[in-house]
């Protein structure tokens, strides 16, 4: 295994976020690192162990081979020296078609690894396409791998391959080739002590992982048994304990949630100090005698067959299906003008609270299809084709959660809003799916940061949830609220995600000056939609996207948005300010 050189050594940053809205964050000391986090009445910290190394500049000369001919600049982890982000022309002669698709570029990814094994500390052999988190377009594409050691998958592992019209431009090297495996040990009964950690209802094995851990001058491999564990109150959890220690590793909430919530009929937006109006219904689905019929993105549909009348039992169509647990599903009218049918839902001919529970359901399935729509434009995913299922009016208020596979969203009461009743709600939740459902939420700070940002793409403001509470009308957050890294990097999940939900919305009020609003809201989906793929923590975003944004892969050519993006990074820690290409300080106040 290769051994790298460092010339200098720091505390990197192991964080284990709140995810719980209810209840208080407490410090405490896990086993062997120091991390923060929602404990459980158990007395177990409940929350993602995030690892972020710190990067430093590297000499040109210390990785020279990795330019394989070309020219890279290099950004190498500060406590282990090992190759952290390789940018440049990194295979001089060789570039894919983007019309060979997919494997093409998976293969020059592999031809890269497998020429580079000594300087990476890993073998071609031990990567796993990542089918979820690889995106072709036009203007970027970008490759992901899982990697493995000894056939065992590195949970916190990664290497992500980004190219520019078929040139590879960058890799973000997550792989952890220097670290070492933990020395064997006494066996313990992991099973048992999963079971105890949460007082399990019921309790099932899922899989033995590797977890990476920083030690003195690198970084080790601590093998870990993971369950799935049901507690009581039917939460599901993920609990990792470490095979030779028995200390609970992880305890891994599989509910992300959403502090706010909303009510209204399709509200544009939000119930609060908003008429509703009537909107279309993209993506139906409707049935008709034996015809099955699916709406366009105006809300049309065409082949009723004759004789037969149009209907809907529900809010359901080919991606979202809206599931309610209070109240009974909406089922719309259908009403036969001269020229054609029409269904629809009128909030008004229902008395209050019913009306507040139906239009739960229309807005729910209104606002995802749109956010759906949306993103399409930019990426494709596998995701998007799977249908989404949103619960809602469920009995319980003030939140609103991603549970892995679900949005789900709360009545009103206790001075909330139905979380059902504001799109931003939605547009949060989803977030968090596609997060999921990409590279994977490994930094619990940097999904809800995201995902905030999700509903910025949406909403273009920076209120998040305005109408949340009631009767204020309060939002969740505000983007406009400054927190930097790392100084703010061990506050609360939601609180820490501002650094980079801040940076997105600083970087969009600067392209709105530049483009306009609309435009300026479609290069920043472009950005944050994309980045995603490739991007495990906050900290990586920078780089992917002034890769998007760089004309033609060539990362040392300054594109109109570069500056715009570096101050905005800057302000908020995540860049350094670059005074050679831009001019004027970083205002971080």
């Amino acid at each position: 295994m290769t051994k790298y050189a460092s010339k200098s050594w720091v505390l990197g940053l192991l964080s284990l976020p709140c995810l719980m809205l209810t209840g208080t964050a407490h410090a405490f000391v896990a086993p062997a690192t120091p991390v923060q986090g929602f404990t459980s009445k158990s007395g177990v910290t409940i929350g993602i162990r995030t690892l972020r190394p710190d990067l430093i500049e590297a000499s040109a000369e210390s990785f020279h081979s990795l330019a394989d001919g070309g020219e890279a600049q290099v950004k190498s982890d500060r406590h282990s020296g090992a190759p952290r982000l390789i940018s440049g022309t990194l295979l001089y002669a060789a570039a894919a078609d983007l019309a060979d698709g997919e494997a093409a570029f998976v293969a020059l990814a592999q031809q890269y690894v497998a020429s580079h094994e000594a300087d990476l500390g890993i073998s071609f052999t031990d990567l796993r396409l990542n089918k979820n988190a690889t995106m072709i377009a036009p203007d970027a594409q970008f490759i992901s791998f899982k990697v493995q050691r000894g056939g065992l998958e590195i949970q916190d592992a990664s290497i992500d391959f980004r190219f520019k019209g078929g040139k590879l431009v960058q890799i973000a090297n997550r792989s952890y080739g220097e670290a070492v495996i933990e020395a064997n040990g006494s066996a313990v009964d992991t099973q048992a002590v999963a079971q105890e950690a949460l007082a399990s209802s019921s309790i099932a094995k899922a899989r033995d992982v590797y977890r990476v851990t920083q030690v003195t001058g690198g970084y080790q491999l601590v093998r870990v048994a993971e369950y799935n564990s049901l507690t009581a109150d039917q939460k599901l959890f993920k609990v990792q304990v470490e095979v030779q220690s028995g200390k609970i590793f992880e305890v891994r909430p599989t509910e992300f949630h959403f502090d706010g919530i909303a009510s209204g009929d399709v509200y544009p937006r939000t119930y609060y100090q908003q008429e509703s109006q009537d909107l279309p219904y993209s993506d139906l689905s409707i049935t008709a005698g034996t015809a099955k019929i699916v709406t366009n993105a105006k809300g049309e549909f065409s082949g009723v067959p004759s004789g037969t009348s149009p209907s809907t039992a529900s809010f359901v169509g080919p991606y979202v299906k809206v599931v309610p647990a209070n109240g009974t599903p909406v089922a719309l009218t259908p009403a036969q003008g001269l020229a054609q049918w029409s269904l629809n839902f009128h909030k008004s001919s229902r008395e209050t609270i019913n009306a507040d529970r139906a239009m739960a359901q229309s807005m729910t399935f209104y606002h995802l299809n749109l956010e759906i729509q949306h993103a399409r434009k930019f990426i494709s995913n596998r995701w998007f084709d799977q249908r989404l299922t949103a619960n809602v009016n469920l009995s319980q208020t003030c939140n609103a959660y991603w549970n892995g596979s679900s949005v789900n969203l709360f009545s009103a009461g206790g001075g909330c809003a139905n979380t059902a009743l504001i799109a931003d709600v939605f547009y949060h939740e989803w977030g968090h799916g596609l997060h999921a459902n990409t590279s994977g939420i490994d930094d619990g700070a940097y999904s809800e940061g995201f995902s905030d940002t999700c509903a910025l793409l949406m909403t273009h403001g920076h209120e998040v949830g305005p109408g949340f509470r009631t009767p204020s009308g309060a939002p969740v957050r505000d983007l406009e609220t400054l927190k930097v890294y790392p100084d703010d990097a061990d506050l609360e999940i939601h609180a820490q995600g501002l650094i980079i939900a801040g940076a997105f919305w600083d970087l969009f009020k600067s392209l709105k000056t530049t483009y306009g609003e609309t435009k300026a809201a479609d290069v920043l989906s472009n950005f944050t939609l994309k980045m995603i793929s490739t991007t495990h923590h906050y900290t990586d975003t920078y780089d992917a996207i002034v890769l998007i944004d760089s004309p033609k892969g060539k990362l040392t050519e300054t594109s109109p948005n570069f500056c715009a993006i570096n101050a905005a990074f800057a302000r908020h820690g995540l860049a350094e300010v670059d005074t050679a290409r831009c001019n004027g300080p970083v205002n971080k106040t």
